[in-house]
């Protein structure tokens, strides 16, 4: 499609990077497939490299992950472990039918359509009340979290927002999990819901993360810009008691599509997403013996994806990719500060 046209889906659409394009254009060339590592020329190994490095911005130390075709997967992968977790003998045996989702008012309107694909059901899906700034309220919150216990319901999941739309809604990841904890222990709840962060648009702010102030300031030549900033990551300050986060490396990872990645923060969801007959072990991470096809939704599962992310990650790090974010916020800045003038 002519760039520019009238007719393009307007999203997050990036230039890809040479060097990503090329990337991924070997994997097509090469037909690359990752449904087992004996056949896949290491592309699961390279898939772990790219979510292990995402995952250690934020001190994430054991995660890995799952390469996927898009945010919409990321949440579904959440959604069915948190599942697992919850209800173990769901994998084998269905669903209960007292499961719930919470989410926000600003959150990607996909939540609903996911929860009926997985056997919830969308009018399980709970949304809360958001302030004008887009984070869940915490009177929503506590609200529905003592309704749920009340209705004899169990929470599954709450689904947060962490830059999902391009409304950029981002949650307080540090009050959403303190309200949760506080609940369960108040309430002496033998469960704790699971917490995905749905942060496909605001995963690049990970690169930033765990800087003091003044070493952002410094990076950063506009204040404006640096109190925004630092708004969104200390939003971002309670991922230690996330289970899960979703990223696409399509929207602002600069590349093609389609790279997405659902990153847990250990390994357990491997065996979450099975069919109850297999049970991951050491073994299994030895090279030739991890088949991908056990836990992920799809078995002609491509690799432009996984390449391609891991060479914008390899070519730029972590520091280059703070400052394309940065970047872009200077060139919006400057854009409205032109158009104002």
């Amino acid at each position: 499609m002519q760039v520019g046209s009238k007719k393009s889906l307007f999203n997050m659409i990036p230039q890809p990077s040479p060097e990503a394009t090329a990337a991924a254009w070997a994997s097509t060339y090469f037909n690359v497939y990752s449904l087992m590592d004996a056949f896949g020329g290491k592309s699961l190994l390279v898939e772990q490299q790219v979510s292990g490095t995402i995952s250690r911005w934020v001190d994430w130390n054991d995660a890995m992950g799952i390469s996927c075709s898009g945010g919409k997967i990321t949440i579904l992968y959440a959604l069915k472990s948190a599942i697992s977790r919850l209800c173990p003998a769901s994998i084998r045996h269905g669903l209960p039918n007292n499961l719930i989702i919470l989410c926000s008012e600003g959150a990607h309107y996909c939540v609903e359509h996911v929860a009926s694909m997985i056997g919830i059901g969308s009018t399980n899906c709970w949304r809360l009340k958001s302030d004008n700034e887009g984070k869940t309220t915490v009177e929503s919150l506590k609200l529905a979290l003592e309704t749920a216990l009340n209705k004899g319901k169990q929470i599954a999941a709450i689904i947060c927002c962490g830059g999902t739309t391009i409304n950029f809604n981002c949650e307080d990841t540090v009050t959403i999990s303190t309200i949760v904890d506080q609940f369960i222990v108040h309430n002496k709840l033998n469960y704790r819901p699971y917490l995905h962060l749905d942060s496909v648009i605001g995963w690049l702010f990970f690169s930033l993360m765990n800087q003091h102030e003044d070493q952002l300031k410094t990076k950063i030549n506009n204040d404006t810009i640096a109190n925004k900033f630092q708004i969104v990551l200390k939003r971002l300050q309670g991922l230690a008691k996330f289970d899960s986060f979703g990223v696409d490396f399509h929207k602002n990872g600069l590349c093609p599509y389609s790279s997405s990645f659902f990153i847990g923060k250990d390994r357990r969801f491997m065996d979450e997403l099975g069919d109850g007959n297999y049970q991951y072990s050491e073994q299994d991470f030895q090279y030739g013996n991890l088949c991908a096809y056990r836990y992920t939704l799809e078995n002609s599962r491509p690799s432009h994806g996984i390449l391609s992310s891991w060479v914008n990650l390899k070519s730029k790090g972590r520091l280059g990719m703070g400052e394309y974010l940065i970047s872009l916020y200077q060139s919006r800045f400057n854009l409205e500060k032109k158009c104002k003038q």
